[in-house]
């Protein structure tokens, strides 16, 4: 019933919906999720968020395909080579003659087709993988929902109620000095069964049979 939680909601759902089955964009790679290096270096264009950032915006792209020009470029450079801005997210000359940027392990994911909008190296995702975590999404938020509404704000959670509020009973009923709300204090003349506790499970604004009782409800 609340409007503004609602929306929000909704325009959450959208956004994971965009990132999910889009081709590589600037907005994706905010998220580092279905991006590429060219999108990468673009994000960094975006206003604020580069700013509030703590790293990654508008840089390379450290998809797993960097591996393959890492390993080639071992005998060429001293260190480690990792992209960088300054070379256009690109290896060494040699490397890069060796292995193109457009080479089947740099620009589709080590060697497995995903998507031809993908340049460089990416966590690009295949068309046949979007509508499958789009389904999996779609999924999860029906459980939830469902838990929501059938367990913890549902049936399951009245019998559950019920089942504890009959324990009390029980043990009231054994001389013991915990009562339910709705039950009268002990040494009055006014009877408490189970009827009393199921009318308190079912309606959790019932008023206790006596005022004065009540102290510390039971739920």
């Amino acid at each position: 019933r609340n409007v503004g939680i609602n929306v929000m909601y909704l325009l959450l759902l959208g956004l994971v919906g965009v990132l999910t089955l889009s081709t590589p964009n600037p907005l994706n790679c905010i998220f580092r999720v279905n991006c590429d290096t060219p999108n990468s270096l673009a994000c960094g264009a975006i206003p604020i968020v580069d700013e509030v950032s703590v790293g990654g915006i508008g840089e390379c792209f450290l998809g797993p395909q960097v591996k393959p020009w890492q390993n080639h470029s071992r005998s060429l450079v001293p260190d480690v080579w990792l992209p960088s801005k300054d070379s256009k997210c690109l290896p060494p000359s040699q490397t890069l003659a060796a292995i193109p940027l457009d080479h089947p392990l740099i620009s589709t994911g080590k060697g497995f087709s995903v998507t031809e909008s993908c340049v460089g190296p990416n966590n690009c995702f295949s068309e046949d993988f979007k509508w499958m975590l789009a389904a999996l999404l779609l999924l999860q938020t029906f459980l939830h929902h469902f838990f929501m509404k059938f367990v913890l704000l549902g049936p399951v959670a009245r019998i559950i109620r019920t089942w504890h509020q009959r324990g009390l009973f029980e043990r009231a009923q054994g001389g013991a000095t915990s009562f339910s709300a709705i039950c009268p204090p002990k040494g009055d003349d006014r009877s408490c069964d189970l009827k009393d506790l199921e009318r308190g499970a079912k309606d959790p604004e019932a008023k206790p049979l006596h005022s004065g009782f009540a102290k510390d409800p039971v739920l």
